[in-house]
């Protein structure tokens, strides 16, 4: 059975979008960050939705890419 985005096994993708759903970092994702993140994804502008796509690239936080990040 394929798991996200169809794929066989992906955790490190369920991981990054668990580790920007978790809002204040406590580990737990509640109903509002979940329905933050959602509200981001539908109706989020163009620049919102790009920040998010940043933010699940840049897993240290360190607010830049590199080369490495994205391999």
């Amino acid at each position: 059975m394929a798991g996200i985005l169809g794929l066989e096994t992906a955790p490190f993708i369920a991981d990054r979008i668990f580790d920007i759903m978790d809002n204040n970092k406590d580990e737990i994702v509640n109903f509002e960050d979940f329905l933050a993140y959602l509200n981001i994804i539908i109706n989020g502008t163009e620049k919102d939705k790009v920040m998010l796509s940043f933010e699940f690239l840049d897993k240290d936080n360190k607010g830049e890419l590199f080369y490495n990040d994205i391999e």
